[in-house]
């Protein structure tokens, strides 16, 4: 079921999650931009690279995302916090790096939570990075500062976003309705099909009893 409404009050006030036992921030451009320049493996999830990941990548990704993004981008690399990360390290192998790096891929999965998009008819395909594109618009069209971008959650970014390409006509957010025409043209028959196509549409209905109008 797709609920608007709900998908988005959560990436305004979205729930703050613990991966082995630390608490973490919500997932921001700012923490993706950090690990994606750290060649983190993690960074896979909206990379598309795909690399091995062990227990020192996940310690990594933690302390990243422990923090707000613009205090882990000035702090990465003194002493204080690759002792932070050495003791996170032997906190995920003492709890299990397989179940902690399940904990964190469902951390970036919610992190990067937003809406379904349809194009428009006369939109084309980015080349641009996704984290590229909500960045920009941060700054661009919601005027936030380069720090404010940083810290602003990655699900609430994809929503800003959705809404200002709707406003612009040039995407739409998929809706419920959407949802059940895909279904329904899912579930049709071969002999439904061939119907609609010889123009003979008056038997061809979605199992609840509503037609679909164009």
């Amino acid at each position: 079921m797709i609920d608007n409404s709900h998908d988005f009050a959560l990436a305004v006030h979205p729930d703050r999650v613990r991966v082995a036992g630390v608490l973490l921030m919500p997932l921001a451009i700012g923490h993706a931009i950090l690990l994606t320049r750290l060649r983190s493996p993690l960074a896979s999830y909206w990379t598309g690279e795909r690399k091995t990941v062990n227990v020192g990548d996940v310690a990594l990704a933690i302390w990243v995302c422990e923090r707000p993004a613009t205090e882990a981008h000035s702090r990465i690399g003194d002493r204080m916090t690759r002792w932070r990360i050495g003791r996170l390290a032997k906190r995920v192998a003492k709890r299990g790096s397989i179940a902690v790096i399940h904990e964190l891929v469902n951390y970036l999965q919610a992190g990067f939570s937003g809406p379904k998009m349809k194009r428009s008819g006369n939109s084309s395909s980015c080349g641009s990075p996704i984290l590229a594109m909500i960045y920009a618009s941060q700054l661009a069209h919601f005027h936030r500062s380069d720090s404010e971008a940083f810290n602003t959650p990655i699900s609430l970014a994809l929503w800003n976003r959705a809404a200002l390409l709707e406003e612009k006509g040039v995407a739409k957010v998929w809706t419920e309705e959407d949802q059940d025409l895909v279904d329904y043209a899912r579930n049709l028959t071969p002999e439904e099909i061939d119907k609609m196509l010889s123009g003979d549409e008056s038997e061809v209905k979605p199992e609840n009893g509503k037609e679909f109008h164009e």
